[in-house]
């Protein structure tokens, strides 16, 4: 599968961006802040999962069977993006080698 490109936010938790441009072989950009337009698949994504997990959820209460139920509830919903494929059907993180890029995300997001 080929990555056109990646947008993030400012966050610290990309730090190491370079290195995931070049296992990707892709162009990672940064959105302005208050400017969530430039990043609109994320804006909507946080939206579906804001309906799982709503604002003041307590996230230490939620187990990863929550959240995989969740990730798999998203990842086999079609995308107008995708040309309405899902993105399960897309090559996944593990697929593409970039596992430890996410497990680091995963546990500093459950440490808040």
């Amino acid at each position: 599968m080929t990555v056109k490109s990646l947008s993030f936010d400012n966050g610290s938790e990309f730090a190491k961006f370079h290195e995931l441009e070049a296992a990707l072989k892709t162009l990672v950009y940064f959105v302005e802040p208050h400017k969530p337009w430039q990043r609109g698949t994320n804006e909507n994504t946080n939206d579906l999962i804001r309906f799982f997990f709503p604002k003041g959820c307590d996230f230490r209460k939620v187990t990863e069977e929550d959240i995989a139920r969740v990730e798999r509830l998203l990842n086999s919903r079609p995308r107008k993006c995708l040309k309405w494929k899902t993105p399960a059907s897309r090559a996944s993180v593990d697929e593409l080698g970039l596992s430890h890029f996410f497990k680091s995300a995963r546990s500093a997001s459950r440490s808040v």
